[in-house]
């Protein structure tokens, strides 16, 4: 059995398990928290293996839609601080190695709950320290944002979802590891800095048809990875400059930029609320701390934070990093 820490400030999470799911942890957590030695006093502890003749706690049955209904057996014990996992059953060794990590990351997520994170449905760069984060719905060209930012030297933080903290007059982002999806539609071909992605996925054998599909005709990059393909760093979290509510509009010649009034900001933050516990694993909030941190004082938190809307398409990118620049260089 192997042994090890993930750490993340004040959030430390000792791991007992086998050889393989060790690198399938780590594969995940890349770049996005440090891997150290066992800690003496951790915040908690999980035992993860195949088979597991010790364990206590109260059962719960892990099964993952997503995954061909793949399960695992949880055990939550708060008295000793440890959850256990095993018994994995999936149909394939892919569903397998997905369900472990996904189960993991979803206890990790679990701790910055209980340390006072909020979930928000975003994506986030950042440019020496300083972070602006996209937050909108679905197909609202969030992605988009971060890859034209990032071809301009943007280092990337996270895509889909963010865990934000306010404390010492600063709002941080952590960078929850997710995968990028890209789609490529005929404009997004087109433009000659895009031919890179154009070129891995024919590499990788993915058919682009050259048609605006908004759930097929993409391709799926690990987080790492794409920082690695723009010569960027991927970072554990960054400092929040400012927040940016985008959206596409393809009628547009010129940049649409506006500041937001704190009832639409507001509101904005409640409509793109996520839970950084999902659902298919929602028992593990049943694991409790004697402190747990309130997140009120982010919701609070935000109200110093600027936030803007921004309509864009690709007749204004250069028009857009200009202005993304601007904001961060801004006093």
């Amino acid at each position: 059995m192997k042994e090890f820490s993930l750490v993340y400030k004040n959030i430390s999470l000792n791991i007992t398990c086998d050889e393989y799911i060790e690198l399938l942890i780590k594969e995940h957590f890349q770049n996005h928290l440090t891997f150290s030695q066992r800690q003496y006093n951790p915040t908690y502890s999980l035992i993860i293996a195949e088979n597991l003749n010790n364990y206590s706690g109260t059962y719960f049955k892990m099964i993952d839609k997503w995954f061909d209904n793949a399960t695992l057996d949880c055990y939550i014990n708060n008295l000793n601080k440890t959850c256990y996992a095993t018994n994995f059953q999936a149909t394939s060794l892919e569903y397998k190695n997905l369900l472990i990590q996904y189960f993991v990351a979803n206890v990790f997520n679990r701790f910055l709950e209980i340390e006072g994170y909020l979930g928000v449905h975003s994506s986030c760069v950042s440019k020496n320290g300083e972070g602006i984060l996209f937050v909108a719905g679905r197909n609202s060209g969030k992605t988009t944002c971060m890859l034209n930012l990032m071809n301009a030297g943007f280092d990337s933080v996270t895509n889909d979802k963010i865990a934000l903290k306010y404390e010492n007059d600063c709002l941080f982002g952590y960078g929850i590891a997710q995968s990028v999806s890209i789609r490529f539609s005929p404009q997004f071909c087109a433009q000659v800095q895009n031919k890179k992605y154009v070129d891995l996925a024919l590499q990788r054998g993915i058919n682009i048809k050259g048609e605006n599909m908004l759930e097929g005709n993409n391709m799926v990059l690990k987080d790492t990875e794409l920082a690695q393909l723009n010569h960027v760093n991927q970072m554990f979290d960054t400092k929040i400059k400012c927040i940016i509510n985008p959206s596409y509009d393809p009628q547009i010649t010129k940049l649409i930029f506006n500041k937001l009034t704190n009832e639409e900001a507001n509101n904005l933050i409640i409509e793109q609320y996520m839970s950084l516990v999902h659902d298919t694993t929602s028992f593990l909030r049943n694991i409790q701390l004697k402190h747990s941190v309130d997140r009120n004082a982010t919701f609070q938190g935000l109200s110093n934070i600027p936030f803007y809307s921004c309509k864009q398409n690709e007749n204004t990118i250069e028009e857009f990093i200009d202005q993304m620049k601007s904001l961060i260089l801004k006093k």
